[in-house]
């Protein structure tokens, strides 16, 4: 993978702009690496991509039960996330984000994707009920976080992750 490529409909694709973003590490806020930086214009190639993707009846993943949405959980809990360290540096920049109208800003957009994200897995699991379980789960693993930063005991993150995937298993089936 190229720095300037999109990951769209199972491969990788060039950025339309070919520009890029610097990905920071949340606890240090040192640079670790360069991404693509989608842009709007890259929309009709995503949408031209999945289309013909449901054309030729190929599976998707956003059809294959809870895969996706597993993947994004168990990614709020990933051991680079999830240790005490990376636990207060959230905290801290929480509190920030009441203040500081940049870290506001970030915190929107890391919100925003959570949801778009838990969103995009629901709707084929609970349909029109989508958005009201993706601000419960987001809800639930800031909850997680919260609840660990205040905590003496080690992160567990496989407890976490257990947590939320349970509430999600009742979410579905309710």
């Amino acid at each position: 993978m190229q720095e300037t490529q999109l990951y769209i409909a199972g491969r990788w694709q060039p950025a339309a702009a070919g520009g890029t973003i610097t990905l920071l590490d949340p606890a240090t806020e040192e640079p670790v690496g360069r991404a693509a930086q989608a842009e709007r214009a890259d929309a009709p190639t995503l949408l031209a991509l999945v289309v013909n993707q449901i054309r030729r009846g190929e599976p998707s993943e956003i059809y294959r039960r809870g895969e996706r949405l597993e993947a994004v959980v168990r990614a709020s809990f990933s051991p680079s996330s999830f240790r005490r360290d990376t636990i207060s540096a959230w905290l801290n920049f929480y509190v920030l984000a009441q203040t500081m109208p940049e870290a506001r800003r970030l915190l929107s957009i890391y919100h925003r994707r959570l949801r778009s994200n838990l969103c995009h897995a629901l709707r084929p699991l609970v349909g029109a009920r989508a958005g009201r379980v993706a601000d419960g789960i987001g809800a639930l693993i800031d909850g997680v976080y919260l609840r660990q930063a205040l905590s003496p005991a080690a992160p567990d993150r496989t407890a976490a992750t257990a947590l939320v995937l349970d509430h999600v298993s009742r979410e579905i089936d309710a």
